[in-house]
């Protein structure tokens, strides 16, 4: 590299070093609002779907709300226990509210999501669920909606005909035995051949 070039490339060089290394004034600003704005939010629901997610609460919601209110916050005490008054596992509310304890990443959302749902489950049982003051509470909540390959198979089984049904039935339990109850169809069967022999 003659002197010249090596001369050249270290003045290019020092002229860029301010631009690289001290932003403007209006880049500043414009990385500051962003980090602002991203710290006021902190949904993962993408802005687009916001409106349609907000205060949209069915019954169940509004029930575990009224039960686990301590000043205006959720108190996830009040909730574990509330579970398991309407019966779930205890093993499993435990185990949540060990990680809540821990505070482990994501635990609060993940107790508050899965155990709501075990409680749906009971509740489109049982159209009730007990209070932590004992009393029950009907609620009623909708059936969720079958979407994608789920709604398909639910479709094509409603639509198939009796015949065909029972056939795939034949087909899938393997042996004469199964849907017959006899422990041992293939006895059965060489013993009627020799009957009739």
């Amino acid at each position: 590299m003659s002197r010249i070039s090596f001369l050249a490339a270290s003045y290019v060089a020092a002229l860029m070093t301010p631009m690289l290394f001290a932003p403007d004034a209006e880049t500043s600003a414009a990385s500051a609002a962003q980090s602002n704005t991203e710290a006021a939010k902190k949904s993962i629901v993408p802005a687009k779907y916001a409106g349609k997610y907000r205060g949209a609460q069915d019954d169940l919601a509004k029930f575990i709300d009224a039960q686990c209110q301590t000043e205006g916050k959720f108190d996830y005490d009040k909730f574990f226990t509330l579970c398991k008054s309407n019966g779930l596992d205890v093993a499993k509310v435990d185990h949540y509210q060990s990680q809540v304890a821990q505070k482990l990443h994501g635990s609060q959302g993940r107790a508050r999501m899965t155990l709501r749902n075990m409680l749906a489950t009971i509740v489109r049982k049982d159209g009730k669920l007990k209070g932590l003051d004992g009393a029950e509470t009907g609620i009623t909540i909708a059936k969720p909606a079958l979407t994608g390959a789920a709604a398909k198979a639910h479709e094509t089984a409603q639509t198939a005909p009796a015949d065909q049904a029972e056939t795939s039935t034949t087909e899938t339990e393997g042996d004469a035995g199964a849907l017959t109850g006899d422990p041992d169809p293939v006895e059965t069967q060489s013993s009627d051949q020799s009957e009739t022999a």
